[in-house]
């Protein structure tokens, strides 16, 4: 059988232990490390890394030009930030969850008799 994780057959599928268990200890799970986050930033910090980098900005037509410009400023300005507009109408949030709840409660109370 193939697996996904390097975690024994015997352990796939159970509960977590109490106390030591094996699985809570995997290498391969969760963000990378910091040495690799170092690693990978020496790297982006070479010289000739730079350099090329400079070369595919200053050639406008170059095809990766928006890619590599898209990523250098989100990198050195930051992600712009995405507003999200949470209303229905003009209503407010609040209003809509409002609303909401009387309609559940007139759900809840039934067809008087």
């Amino acid at each position: 059988m193939v697996s996904r994780t390097n975690l024994p057959e015997k352990l796939r599928g159970r509960p977590f232990a109490k106390g030591h268990d094996p699985r809570r200890t995997l290498t391969s799970a969760g963000r990378p490390a910091e040495a690799f986050k170092a690693e990978m930033r020496t790297l982006a910090s070479h010289e000739d890394v730079l350099a090329a980098v400079r070369a595919v900005l200053a050639d406008h037509t170059h095809p990766h030009f928006i890619a590599a410009f898209k990523y250098m400023a989100d990198r050195g300005y930051g992600k712009p930030q995405v507003h999200i507009d949470v209303t229905s109408e003009g209503a407010s949030i609040t209003e809509i969850l409002h609303a909401a709840r009387l309609r559940a409660a007139n759900r809840d109370a039934g067809p008087a008799s």
